[in-house]
């Protein structure tokens, strides 16, 4: 046998070994993909990996697209605890499915057909198990890449390299030298040369772009593998995203080029080859432009594909996060209502459920830890869930299509360099404002202007509480300490509490509202409880009852 069969032969055996790694390392990848589907689904199990999600990318497609609609404000958002409900809901498989989830969260819908079509594709993606793996296998090739915000490029973009027949007189003259070297060999110094200039333009350029080769290269994966999803002809599916057809068309051109920084595997002589060749002939360089000008003219054909991509995954983790709690689908309702059975907020394990039905405000008062702030945080984030992915923690929910507002529990970034007091009147003031609207409103006020003296607290607090009681498209929840609010404001809010009882020495709490005002205080049996000494507790409550008798305090010596 000749010598140029034994390389031919071995050449082949190199060729066919790499292609069964390859196959090898895909069915590997696949069976620890999907054993970790069958885990995650239906469970909390996401909640324990090790991935680290940058807040400001959750935000990302929600910042970028929020308009003028209503959408969910930071305080409200932080009073509610909307991010660790958002953490306990975004089983998704790839970044993309989590920023759609996110800008859901943060935009409540108005409309009942559309709340129709996101639980019918919910239903399907829960009740159709094996479409629904498939469909995570291959969004699991998606992944997560925290550093992409896709959603930057929706708009019409300013593409960095404007003078693209440089590359090409540069691509072209490397293929000159190289004719010209065989001709005279004094050429190759020229040839040389061009290979350096190349290779400096690669990598400089790689540096100055590698943010944008980064998203672009995620771009690429996630429109090859919509298309995908797309092929399966899933009518539940593709009917209800009627343009990805035309959109993928517009973007074909897209789905075969690479530009992003791929690890390369120094053990394969081939791919170090061929990485080589692209840097020296500029190739990366050439996709670079063309593929930014293709991006600069379809961001909505992007957004589209990105948008069937998120909410997919969006639907399943919703399907998945169904499974870990009881719940119902809310019945929404033209008139002003709110009315629930059984509601609870999902963090609390354990929780104690409530059930109330109001067309009117509420003012609900109660000890220290009572449970009012709970209360008022589980009809908030369930009002929350509700517009957004028709899921409730409740037995039954029947409500309006609400804005929804709260002012409870500011930090101290909401307004920076500013007192508690003015942070707080800020808050309450965009409520104010906010329910002036045509639609119905919700608020959640908890504690009204605790950041000021007692005088004028239930003074400002009478007068806030009323001008939103006689708003007829607002429905107020309100939490209180001043129990003299609920006298001054029984004709305009039913009064509600929550109360606590003493047992050997051990304060003891129902968490069930009940009707009424509160009769109970707890503050200085509680001082009493973790120790502090008998003459402040004991001088205290002998102050209040000189207080209750006089109506004055009684004065120090």
């Amino acid at each position: 046998m000749s010598e140029i069969y034994k390389y031919i032969i071995f050449a082949l055996i190199i060729i066919f070994s790499m292609l069964l790694t390859e196959k090898y390392i895909k069915y590997r990848w696949k069976k620890i993909v999907k054993k970790d589907i069958i885990k995650s689904y239906g469970t909390r199990y996401h909640l324990e990996k090790e991935y680290v999600y940058k807040d400001k990318n959750n935000k990302s497609f929600f910042e970028n697209t929020k308009g003028e609609n209503f959408y969910i404000d930071d305080i409200t958002w932080n009073d509610l605890e909307m991010e660790s409900i958002f953490e306990i809901i975004g089983n998704t498989r790839t970044s993309i499915g989590r920023e759609v989830l996110y800008k859901m969260l943060r935009t409540p819908s108005f409309s009942k057909s559309e709340i129709e079509k996101r639980e019918n594709l919910i239903k399907f993606l829960s009740d159709n198990e094996k479409e629904r793996f498939n469909i995570q296998v291959i969004l699991s090739s998606i992944g997560f890449e925290n550093s992409a915000r896709l959603s930057d490029y929706f708009k019409k973009i300013d593409v960095f390299i404007t003078k693209g027949y440089i590359f090409d007189i540069l691509r072209w003259s490397l293929i000159i030298f190289i004719f010209l070297s065989f001709i005279n060999l004094k050429l190759v110094v020229l040839l040389v040369l061009n290979i350096i200039v190349n290779i400096f333009i690669h990598f400089r350029i790689e540096k100055l772009v590698q943010y944008r080769m980064k998203d672009y290269m995620y771009m690429n994966i996630m429109i090859n593998n919509a298309l995908k999803i797309y092929k399966k002809n899933i009518k539940e599916i593709n009917d209800k995203f009627d343009k990805l057809d035309k959109s993928f068309k517009k973007v074909k051109d897209l789905r075969n080029k690479r530009v992003g920084k791929k690890e390369i595997n120094i053990n394969n002589e081939l791919e170090v080859i061929g990485e080589y060749f692209k840097i020296i002939t500029l190739s990366k360089v050439v996709n670079f432009i063309e593929v930014e000008n293709i991006i600069k003219n379809e961001g909505d054909s992007i957004r589209e594909i990105y948008e069937f991509i998120g909410s997919i995954d969006s639907f399943i983790s919703i399907a998945s996060f169904r499974k870990t709690i009881e719940y119902s689908n809310p019945k929404f309702e033209k008139e002003k209502i709110i009315s629930f059975k059984e509601i609870y907020n999902p963090l609390i394990k354990n929780p104690i459920k409530n059930s109330l039905e109001t067309k009117e405000d509420i003012l609900i008062t109660g000890s220290n830890a009572s449970g009012k702030s709970t209360f008022l945080r589980s009809i908030g984030l369930n009002c929350i869930l509700a517009q957004t992915i028709n899921t409730v923690c409740a037995k039954e929910f029947k409500t309006s299509f609400f804005k929804i507002y709260s002012s409870m529990a500011l930090s101290d970034n909401i307004f920076k360099n500013e007192s508690y007091y003015i942070a707080e009147i800020k808050s309450i003031k965009r409520i104010l404002d906010g329910s002036k609207s045509k639609e119905y409103s919700i608020c959640f006020i908890d504690e009204v202007l605790r950041g000021t003296n007692t005088l004028e607290r239930i003074a400002a607090s009478t007068e806030i509480l009323n001008m939103l009681s006689e708003n007829e498209q607002c429905i107020c929840f309100g939490a209180t300490h001043d129990i003299e609010l609920t006298y001054i404001l029984e004709n305009k809010f039913k009064n509600y509490n929550f109360e606590e009882c003493i047992e050997d020495n051990r304060i003891r709490f129902d968490y069930k509202l009940k009707k009424g005002p509160s009769k109970t205080r707890n503050a200085i049996k509680m001082l009493e409880l973790i120790g502090y000494d008998k003459q402040i507790t004991e001088t205290a409550e002998e102050n209040i009852k000189f207080f209750i008798k006089n109506n004055k305090w009684k004065k120090l010596n």
